[in-house]
């Protein structure tokens, strides 16, 4: 499949479009640099799969399964011809127990995704925020209310959810 570098502990590997680099779901025992290509991690759901991110050269990926030892999170396609070097568990760990640059490095890598990763479930809340702020009546002059909620409620009793917080608070106890 790929040419020997290092024994058996680092390989290059040549993949082409619309092969599976690694499945949701599987062990993972080794982590992949890629030095040619693209490849496109998407998670898998009984519905749809979910596209997460794109890989380009000079990226590593497979690496959380290693440092986890928990299952792959998602599956990576071939998206073009992909050339990667293919690095074990035990040398990848050798490499960043030696070489505090490596370590610094993975380090990077692990806190970008990180970082993304925050960006991305604070977008998927702001919209859910808002879709579920502007699907609520609120009663004409609420300053609870946001300012897109100028559509007037036919029954200002409890239509605020911070009304409906403060009556249930205040609910007397029997």
């Amino acid at each position: 499949m790929g040419m020997n570098t290092q024994g058996s502990t680092e390989d290059l590997i040549i993949l082409e479009k619309g092969e599976i680099l690694m499945k949701q779901g599987e062990k993972g025992e080794c982590a992949y640099l890629l030095l040619s290509g693209k490849l496109v991690v998407q998670r898998e759901s009984p519905n749809e799969n979910v596209l997460i991110r794109e890989v380009r050269p000079i990226e590593l990926i497979g690496e959380l399964a290693i440092f986890s030892d928990t299952p792959r999170s998602a599956t990576v396609v071939i998206q073009e011809k992909a050339e990667l070097i293919r690095i074990n568990k035990h040398r990848l760990r050798q490499m960043i127990r030696r070489s505090p640059d490596i370590a610094e490095i993975v380090i990077k890598i692990l806190c970008s995704r990180l970082q993304d990763n925050a960006e991305k479930i604070f977008e998927i809340e702001s919209a859910q925020r808002k879709a579920v702020l502007s699907s609520l009546r609120w009663p004409p002059g609420d300053p609870n209310a946001p300012a897109s909620a100028t559509e007037p409620s036919e029954d200002n009793s409890l239509e605020s959810p911070s009304r409906r917080a403060t009556v249930l608070r205040h609910k007397p106890s029997t």
